[in-house]
């Protein structure tokens, strides 16, 4: 099977999966970055600021890892 493409569709092509890639793993890089929280420390925060509610949030966002 021979499939034929632009060069230019092609560079294309490449750069957008590029791209992709080396965003999944600067978000795999960030939450692998994020350190972890003992139970103390959550009873501080939650002490401190409360518990989370049933507030709206102002912004969310789903990503798949």
């Amino acid at each position: 099977m021979r499939v034929s493409i632009d060069i230019k569709d092609l560079k294309n092509l490449i750069n957008e999966a590029v791209r992709e890639v080396l965003e999944e793993e600067k978000i795999k890089f960030f939450l692998a970055s994020l350190p972890e929280v003992s139970q103390e420390e959550m009873r501080d925060i939650e002490e401190t600021h409360g518990t989370p509610g049933n507030e709206k949030s102002v912004y969310g966002e789903e990503i798949e890892v």
